[in-house]
């Protein structure tokens, strides 16, 4: 196989930053430091080495998992009391696949798949993420067609979001909830968003990440994503 895919499957590192990180000089093969992008290697009869320690390919996994309000997307934080990553098993050691604030809830990936990872999060690759809202109108003189803003795109500070889907919305007794699916993920997005039409959200949980749905995992349960979903 090509170095960088060795390299994708044996740390964190997508096959970019693998190819960043032989053109850098990092990493050797059989003791001799590897320039050229193309260098095939075989696991198990070639050396690799990346930063003087061995590497090797790990067997990777993927988990769903349904986490509850409350627990933080961090995986190195040791002050934290509830953590996503303690919510699934410790070995082998996973990462997050886009995070959720501590006061949201729903659709959590954990993977120890560089490349996986970097394929979902990337925003060149438009994965689309769903997102069920409820918020109560801080204006008086709020309604519905407010939502159009967010599908249209919203200031935040000096950015302008990309246009958003808004399906099945109601306004019922005051209360309004929807359905908000987006393909880029910058911090506490769907928050500020609504701020910005003057709603306060009161429950976000996602719902979907690509063509993975959290469908009925229950809250705070994790479940192995087969390989036909990781394809």
């Amino acid at each position: 196989m090509r170095l960088n895919r060795y390299i994708a499957l044996s740390t964190k590192y997508s096959r970019r930053a693998a190819d960043e990180l032989i053109g850098a000089g990092y990493v050797r093969v059989n003791g001799r430091t590897a320039y050229e992008l193309g260098v095939k290697v075989t696991s198990g009869l070639d050396s690799i080495t990346l930063h003087g320690r061995a590497i090797t390919p790990r067997t990777h996994v993927y988990y769903a998992l349904n986490k509850p309000v409350g627990y933080t997307s961090t995986s190195f934080d040791p002050f934290a009391r509830k953590r996503v990553v303690d919510l699934v098993p410790r070995h082998p050691r996973v990462h997050i696949v886009g995070r959720l604030d501590k006061d949201s809830e729903g659709l959590m990936i954990l993977t120890n798949d560089g490349e996986f990872t970097n394929l979902l999060t990337h925003p060149r690759y438009h994965i689309e993420k769903e997102y069920y809202v409820e918020g109560y109108p801080t204006d008086d003189d709020w309604d519905a067609s407010r939502l159009r803003e967010i599908a249209q795109g919203v200031e935040i500070d000096d950015y302008t979001t990309k246009p958003a889907q808004v399906h099945s919305w109601r306004f019922l007794k005051g209360k309004v909830s929807l359905y908000i699916i987006l393909k880029e993920g910058r911090k506490r997005q769907i928050r500020r968003m609504a701020e910005n039409i003057d709603l306060r959200v009161t429950k976000l949980q996602r719902v979907r990440m690509g063509c993975l749905k959290l469908s009925n995992l229950p809250i705070g349960k994790y479940r192995k994503i087969t390989p036909d979903e990781v394809m």
